[in-house]
């Protein structure tokens, strides 16, 4: 079946949050953006540090920390 692209802009795609399993209540930690574009991810896994690795189809390796920072790798 076909989709139309729009429907995967529901404004919280390429977003990372944080959700409180006590209460549900979910928080923004960021919004990775390079040059412009925001992505598309594929797959994230956590590493020791608790950092989260993300795997984007449209701006390749993101590393995103708990304070919101985040950067392309």
């Amino acid at each position: 079946m076909f989709r139309n692209p729009s429907t995967f802009l529901d404004g919280i795609a390429g977003s990372l949050y944080t959700i409180d399993l006590q209460s549900g209540q979910k928080t923004l930690v960021c919004t990775p953006q390079v040059d412009g574009y925001g992505g598309r991810p594929a797959g994230c896994q956590s590493d020791k540090d608790g950092n989260i690795w993300v795997a984007d189809m449209r701006l390749g390796l993101l590393k995103c920390s708990a304070n919101g920072d985040y950067k392309q790798v």
